[in-house]
């Protein structure tokens, strides 16, 4: 069986570890399940393999420039030969909820804002980005096969999961980039406005994502955020057997 699954994320790292926890997640039981990726943001440019631009303003462009209407295609393609994607996958950061919010006023912020309130604020947003106002939203009859990802602070929190096993909560460390670091000292770094940051690239996480699928029941259990994409994809592929 072969899942077809559709990425619009922040950042090509992001699909690596995506497609590597599907892909193991779908065979752990030993099944024959392939996963094929299609990287819708940021796309993958075949002549130079290399992705294009990402972050989050690139998410929203995508998703307001692809209305439903024409993400429907994705799912019943007009053209013989193409391949119907399975689902959607909408992926964005929390990291940088301060910003994307402020075109909602009526989204508050306010109080303590933990995982699963920080979780809920970035799927309210992927909603209105992907759906505007509410007549549109009723009328996609694929609005099942998105499957909404909120990387609650962002997607380094289950490379941290999967890596230290000993963290009870990730999804509330403050810094998971900085965690990363800790954890993974040798990994490339570049300095920010006089911080220093991850340089993150494609063959690191690469490594990354496929060391820790031996944790990835950890990483489930103890990432909420994930468990719900895991279950999700349970559930595509219960549909597809």
């Amino acid at each position: 069986m072969t899942l077809v699954v559709g990425i619009v994320a922040e950042g090509s790292t992001d699909i690596v570890v995506i497609q590597e926890y599907l892909s193991s997640w779908m065979n752990r039981h030993g099944e024959d399940v392939s996963v094929e990726i299609v990287a819708l943001q940021p796309q993958l440019d075949a002549t130079s393999g290399r992705y294009g631009d990402g972050g989050w303003t690139f998410v929203k462009t995508w998703c307001e420039d692809n209305p439903a209407h024409l993400r429907s295609l994705e799912f019943a393609p007009l053209f013989e030969g193409d391949a119907p994607m399975d689902f959607l996958i909408v992926q964005l950061d929390g990291d940088r909820i301060d910003d994307y919010t402020r075109d909602h006023p009526d989204i508050s912020l306010a109080g303590n804002l933990d995982a699963r309130r920080r979780g809920q604020i970035v799927e309210e947003v992927l909603k209105r980005w992907l759906w505007g106002p509410d007549p549109r939203r009723a009328a996609d009859l694929n609005e099942a096969r998105h499957c909404l990802v909120a990387t609650v602070r962002s997607l380094e929190t289950w490379l941290v999961a999967g890596l230290d096993t000993s963290v009870v909560d990730p999804e509330e460390i403050e810094d998971p980039e900085l965690e990363l670091m800790k954890l993974e000292p040798r990994l490339d770094t570049k300095v920010v406005g006089g911080v220093t940051r991850l340089k993150k690239n494609r063959p690191s996480w690469e490594g990354l994502a496929k060391r820790t699928t031996g944790s990835l029941e950890h990483i489930r259990t103890s990432c909420y955020h994930c468990g719900k994409l895991l279950a999700y994809a349970d559930g595509a592929r219960n549909r597809e057997a």
